[in-house]
């Protein structure tokens, strides 16, 4: 395999682990939007346990994807900085929904929640892409 094919190669893993990563991302989410609304109407100090966990999940699983999507910025070296993933829900936010643990606090995070799963989705959106162009070239 020559060294083209072998870049090209190494980038498609790259990605699809990257994507395999913001999947689970996007999964944990949903769950913690779920219990997040959940949260919102009805939920307590339990409720908020069980949301951050899902965040914190969500928060380990974009960290392997970063590590992943900087392996394919490297394979594609002319791609530059294509994208951007944060998904950080503050200590302040955490604290204060625990403590809290009211109606505002409860949006607040939320609104955290809907940010990330955008990102996320962003991310998955342009890792796609790339991994056809990749397939294609292969």
């Amino acid at each position: 395999m020559n060294t083209l094919e072998n870049d090209i190669t190494e980038a498609i893993f790259a990605a699809e682990d990257a994507l395999q990563h913001l999947y689970q991302a996007k999964t944990f989410l949903k769950k913690a939007r779920n219990w997040g609304l959940f949260d919102i109407f009805a939920g307590g100090f339990i409720t908020s346990i069980i949301k951050h966990n899902h965040i914190e999940k969500a928060q380990e699983e974009i960290r392997y994807a970063k590590v992943a999507l900087e392996n394919l910025t490297r394979e594609l070296q002319d791609v530059g900085d294509y994208i951007t993933v944060d998904i950080e829900i503050d200590t302040f936010a955490k604290v204060t929904d625990y403590l809290l643990d009211n109606f505002f606090s409860d949006i607040y995070v939320q609104s955290k929640i809907n940010n990330a799963s955008q990102q996320v989705d962003d991310a998955i959106y342009e890792t796609e892409k790339i991994l056809n162009v990749l397939k294609n070239a292969q």
